[in-house]
Parts: C-alpha cells; structure tokens; sequence
C-alpha cells in the first residue's frame, strides 16, 4: 500500500514538473507580435531627451518571466528587429513582475518611461544605464538599475541556469548575445517603456 501511494506520488510529481517544463520552453519560445496600442502609447512619449528616435524598447510586465515580453522596435522601418525575454526583479514575484517600488535598496522592480545612457562594463558583462523619466522610477540611477546580462546563479555551489532562474533584484537583464545588439543600438538617448502588471 505504501509502495502504491509512493507510486502515485512520483507519478504526479512528474507530470507536474512535465507541464512546468512544457510552460516554460513554450513560452520562451513563442515569438509575440508587439500590441499595437502600446506601441502608440510608447511614441506619445517621446520628448526632447530622447535624442535617438530610431529605436525604440518595450518591455510588457504583463507577460510572464518566461515570455519573450521585450521588443526592440525599430521606428525608420515600423519592424521588430528583437522580441526576446527580460527579467524582473525575484521579490517583485515569480511568474509576473506584481510588486514595484522606487524606494532605494528594495529589490523590487520598477515601470514607466526611461531613456538609455551610457554604456559600460558592469560585474556581469556589457551593461548600459537608464534614467528614469516618471515618479515611479525616478531614483533608477540611485538604485542601479540598467540593462546588464542575465547570469547563472549558484546557490551552495549548484549551478541555477538563466532558462529556468530569470530573475534579477529590479535590472533589466537578458541573454548577453541579445543583449550587445540593443545596447549597441539603442545606448545613449532611446526611449525605454515598461508596461507594468495591471
């Protein structure tokens, strides 16, 4: 009887993390067309900081961590050059990004309008700093915030891979080879719009 309840148990242990898995390669997968409205929205936006009016970043919390929920819009050609994942910050929430602050040392992410700044190396790679342009993220310098490569994690010397671990403590981080291509394009006066969860 025991040995059919362990059974049982294993067996639902394994569909469960079957579906998880499926979730996860799927929709980090998927290529998603950018909404149209916010699109619109994003442009509405620009001001006289955004000195680079080529490209565009949209990033939608309202898509879960494991979407490919960030687009690099290019405005000359009205075309998508990169739909890839982003991360949002771990405390902010597991699959979707609910929680947010501008409060210095919170961990949490942030939303709203931003512009690109410099880039340089940071302690994870090829990295590029953002200004905040709103009351909800205003001390984004302050607090570090940028767009810097997503990494693996180790915790007690086990390795925790990006695909399954896409967090960050309130960065913009992704894969690093996506990565150089948007800060090569976009570093240095590009409007960023985060769309937050709601």
């Amino acid at each position: 009887m025991k040995k059919k309840y362990l059974l049982k148990s294993l067996l639902f242990l394994v569909i469960i993390f079957g579906i998880i898995f499926f979730y996860v390669y799927y929709e980090s997968n998927r290529n998603r067309d950018l909404d149209r409205n916010l699109l619109e929205t994003a442009i509405s936006y620009h001001n006289n900081k955004i000195t680079n009016r080529h490209y565009l970043i949209i990033i939608d919390y309202r898509l879960s961590v494991f979407a490919k929920r960030l687009w690099l819009y290019d405005l000359n050609t009205r075309k998508t050059i990169i739909n890839c994942q982003v991360a949002h910050a771990i405390c902010s929430g597991l699959l979707f990004a609910n929680k947010y602050s501008n409060e210095e040392n919170s961990k949490l992410s942030c939303f709203g309008r931003f512009v690109t700044k410099e880039a340089y190396p940071g302690k994870y790679g090829y990295s590029m700093r953002v200004e905040g342009l709103d009351d909800s993220n205003s001390n984004t310098m302050k607090r570090a915030i940028v767009f810097h490569p997503l990494v693996d994690i180790y915790i007690t010397g086990i390795r925790i891979p990006v695909s399954i671990f896409p967090y960050s403590f309130g960065c913009f981080a992704i894969r690093k080879n996506q990565l150089s291509e948007i800060i090569s394009k976009t570093r240095n006066g590009t409007l960023v719009y985060v769309k937050e969860n709601k």
